[in-house]
C-alpha cells in the first residue's frame, strides 16, 4: 500500500520556503547588480536603460506567477495521487497526526517567513511577490485545509464506489 501522498504536504511546505527565499534573494542580487551597472555605464543611451528595465520588471513579476503556478500544480499533483491511491479506514489517525505536524510546520516556516520580511533586506522585493507574501503567511491555514480535502479524498472514495456497486479500484 503506496502511503506516500501522506508526506507530500511536507515536501511541498520545505519546496515552498526554499523557493521564496532563492526568489527574494535572487529579487534582491538583480536589483543590486542592476544598479551597479547603471552607476558605472552612465554613459549608455536609455534605450538600453528601458530595455533593462522592461526585463527586470517582467523577470521580478513572472515569479511571483510562477511560484503561484507551481503551487497549484503540487496540490493538483497531490490530489490526484490521494484519489488514485489506495487506502484503508485504519489510517485515517495517521493521516491525520501527518497533517497536524505538517500544519506545525508550516506554522515555523510561516513565522519564519515573517521574520524574514521585518527585518527590511528585501522590502523592495517583496514589494514585487504579493501573491508569495500572501501564500506564506497563511500557509498554516492552507496546509491545514487542503490536508483535510486531501483525508476526505483519500477515505471517500472507497464509501463511493462501495455505494456505487464499483469494486474500489
Amino acid at each position: 500500500m503506496n502511503k506516500k501522498a501522506q508526506f507530500d504536504l511536507i515536501e511541498i511546505i520545505i519546496f515552498l520556503i526554499t523557493l521564496s527565499v532563492l526568489v527574494m534573494i535572487t529579487i534582491y542580487v538583480n536589483d543590486k547588480v542592476t544598479t551597479g551597472y547603471k552607476e558605472l555605464t552612465p554613459d549608455v543611451n536609455s534605450t538600453a536603460y528601458k530595455a533593462i528595465d522592461k526585463t527586470n520588471l517582467t523577470f521580478k513579476t513572472g515569479y511571483d506567477k510562477l511560484f503561484l503556478g507551481l503551487l497549484f500544480i503540487l496540490l493538483i499533483g497531490m490530489g490526484i495521487t490521494a484519489y488514485q491511491i489506495q487506502s484503508s479506514p485504519i489510517f485515517i489517525i495517521v493521516f491525520l497526526i501527518l497533517t497536524v505536524i505538517s500544519t506545525w510546520v508550516s506554522a515555523i516556516i510561516s513565522n519564519t517567513y515573517m521574520k524574514i520580511e521585518q527585518t527590511g533586506v528585501f522590502h523592495d522585493s517583496l514589494t514585487y511577490l504579493p501573491m508569495q507574501t500572501f501564500v506564506m503567511e497563511h500557509l498554516p491555514i492552507i496546509i491545514a485545509g487542503f490536508g483535510v480535502i486531501l483525508l476526505i479524498v483519500t477515505y471517500s472514495k472507497n464509501i463511493l464506489f462501495q455505494r456505487v456497486g464499483i469494486d474500489g479500484q
